[in-house]
């Protein structure tokens, strides 16, 4: 497994000491049999995942790979798979809630057959969300660094956020916050950068997610990047997050006024007051 990982990652593995439990995996070749007695299909990159970290537990929940879940469910077959595009998906999940699953192509989905407990209106779900299992475990030790939060998002003096529903603007918002591209969990599901004064994640996950989300230092950060999306603000629905409600002096003057859109198309007002160093913005929603 460690060889097809960046040393980031095994370094951030190693730290966190996921080890693999092999009496919950088994060799390709049964594996292969397991799958072809249940009516299911073989494919060689859900074989090569089992073989590479089949018995792993990752986040204390997900347990991988396909015989944890078969050996779990000795009814499952054919006729309880997820199904995508007409393509029968592999579960690589063993846990309770089997959430992941694998293609052909070695794409990971997440989705379930059934109604989660917390959407019961929400089953036959399915979305893409990695490339391959390379980028799930790039990403997985990435979002275990200390400086990423528990509740799942970063926690490194980052004060403000911003989140551009429905575009991809990563590439952009990167080079106006001068942030540096982390390429091992670069896939065409989603895009890291990172650096001192942002974290900036982008995700291309049609029917789930598709958004471009940035944490940010300062208001400094926060005005380059509104002024980076401008152009798009009228049609791109955004969240903006801050520290605390500005406090503005009567009859003092924006210093910038950007016009757009929260979620539900409903429009609103962001006003800049100050200049660098001491920005203050206040959010005005309709």
């Amino acid at each position: 497994m460690l060889d097809v990982l960046s040393e980031h990652a095994v370094a951030a593995l190693d730290r966190l000491d996921i080890r693999r439990e092999l009496s919950e995996t088994c060799h390709a070749h049964e594996l292969a049999s397991m799958l072809a007695e249940r009516g299911l299909p073989i494919y060689g990159p859900v074989l090569e995942l089992e073989a590479r970290a089949g018995g792993v537990v990752i986040g204390d929940k997900t347990q991988l790979a396909t015989f944890r879940a078969l050996k779990s469910r000795p009814g499952f077959g054919r006729s309880d798979a997820l199904v995508c595009r007409g393509e029968v998906l592999l579960p690589i999940h063993g846990s309770e809630l089997m959430e992941f699953w694998m293609d052909g192509e070695g794409t990971i989905y997440r989705g379930w057959p059934a109604s989660p407990p917390w959407d019961p209106e929400d089953s036959g779900f399915c979305a893409p969300v990695y490339a391959s299992y390379v980028t799930m475990f790039e990403r997985y030790a990435f979002q275990r660094e200390p400086w990423w939060s528990g509740t799942g998002g970063t926690d490194d003096g980052y004060r403000c956020s911003l989140t551009i529903h429905g575009h991809l603007m990563g590439d952009a918002m990167a080079q106006a916050l001068s942030v540096q591209a982390f390429n091992p969990a670069w896939d065409r599901y989603a895009r890291i950068w990172h650096g001192h004064a942002a974290h900036v994640e982008e995700a291309n996950m049609p029917g789930y997610h598709v958004h471009t989300r940035a944490e940010l230092r300062s208001a400094d950060e926060l005005v380059r990047a509104l002024g980076t999306i401008s152009p798009i603000m009228d049609r791109a629905p955004l969240e903006i997050g801050l520290p605390e409600r500005a406090v503005v002096q009567p009859g003092e003057r924006a210093t910038l006024h950007f016009r757009g859109l929260q979620p539900g198309d409903r429009p609103m007002d962001v006003l800049v007051y100050g200049g660098p160093g001491s920005y203050r913005i206040q959010v005005r929603r309709s």
